[in-house]
């Protein structure tokens, strides 16, 4: 077969999406000897997978918002050229939306959504994402012959909110990389000027990832000897992090890595005393995978995925509750006995998932897809 995999959003510092999309294609590529694959995306990038696999290149005109044009007009008409046999789309919303421009003659359109976040909590996202997941992903949820996602949580929320046959739908989980080991060296604060004991958030720095929750907790600590790290880059409505920052007068505290290197993570979470994931919704949340691999206490919201993805691995809160986050931070802190008991669990537990098995998975819905 000819398959097509879109990997659009592995452009530079890869991260979120772009890192599912490398360490699944990469895992798929090294496993599939039989089938030919093309991976289609907008400019040239110097990752591995574009030197195991054919590359075709389709690019947009960035004067139009949120690639608009090229992602339903340009995009499916290019793609019709090549005769593919399956075309996937690995992030949320891809150019499935219109029968009147379909992207493949007698091929088929495997969608991937990793979530509907936007649709569950309209305030955590901008305008534009709202509305493409209220008008156009509901279209592409019908018109693709199949969905992957990546937790039981999120096909519940597929099945309810876009109206999808449980049939349609295969739950493929992620997992985190091979890198992710403890890796315990000097401390990788000192290159952000500061040293000592630190408490670990990884993500991108937007109201979804409840941050706001995070700060409250940490200024309530009864422990005041830990820093508290924000490791990601800046998002949506980052400001109003700041604000709360400033409000609890815990600025000297508080440091902000920006994006961290890959190769620099492994030892960024090892080196936490706990690593705390406040999100408001998840659709899988790999960070408490990769904090977990490398042997670190996790404790976490008890929505969405989380709850199925970390198992009886981490510590659960509710995450509108910052007092009830601020006394397990204090609990896990503290207690040896219970930071030795969550390391052990989440090595176990994050051993359950490899990038291996999800790529298994993944060729198998591609050959169920054609029969």
């Amino acid at each position: 077969m000819k398959i097509a995999i879109i990997t659009d959003e592995t452009e530079g510092n890869a991260v979120g999406m772009g890192t599912y999309i490398l360490n699944l294609t990469e895992n798929i590529l090294k496993t599939d000897r039989e089938n030919e694959y093309f991976l289609i995306h907008r400019k040239k990038e110097e990752h591995r997978i574009y030197s195991m696999a054919n590359e075709i290149i389709i690019p947009y005109n960035p004067k139009f918002p949120f690639s608009t044009i090229r992602n339903f007009i340009t995009l499916p008409k290019e793609l019709r050229k090549h005769n593919f046999d399956i075309i996937h789309h690995p992030t949320n919303i891809g150019p499935f939306a219109f029968k009147s421009v379909w992207p493949t003659k007698k091929g088929k359109c495997i969608q991937t959504i990793h979530d509907l976040i936007p649709l569950l909590f309209k305030n955590t996202h901008e305008k534009a994402v709202r509305m493409a997941f209220e008008h156009i992903l509901p279209r592409v949820a019908r018109n693709c012959d199949k969905i992957i996602t990546v937790s039981q949580a999120s096909k519940r929320d597929i099945i309810s909110r876009l109206k999808v046959s449980a049939n349609k739908i295969s739950v493929i989980y992620e997992a985190a990389s091979d890198i992710y080991k403890p890796q315990k060296r000097s401390n990788p604060l000192l290159k952000y000027g500061a040293n000592g004991e630190y408490i670990l958030f990884v993500g991108a720095l937007e109201p979804k990832k409840n941050l706001t929750t995070l700060i409250k907790a940490y200024s309530m600590l009864r422990n005041k000897d830990h820093k508290l790290v924000l490791c990601g880059k800046k998002g949506w409505y980052y400001k109003d992090i700041l604000g709360e920052i400033m409000k609890h007068g815990i600025e000297r505290d508080v440091i902000f890595t920006g994006y961290v290197p890959l190769e620099e993570m492994p030892a960024m979470y090892s080196n936490a005393s706990v690593f705390c994931f406040p999100s408001l919704y998840e659709g899988f949340g790999l960070p408490v995978l990769e904090a977990m691999k490398c042997g670190v206490p996790v404790i976490a919201s008890n929505t969405g995925s989380i709850p199925e993805i970390a198992g009886n691995a981490a510590i659960f809160t509710d995450p509108n509750d910052p007092k009830e986050l601020s006394e397990k931070i204090d609990e896990t802190i503290t207690s040896k006995k219970l930071k030795e008991t969550l390391k052990r669990k989440g090595i176990e537990q994050a051993s359950k998932f490899s990038w291996k098995k999800t790529a298994k998975e993944t060729i198998k819905a591609y050959q169920e897809t054609t029969k």
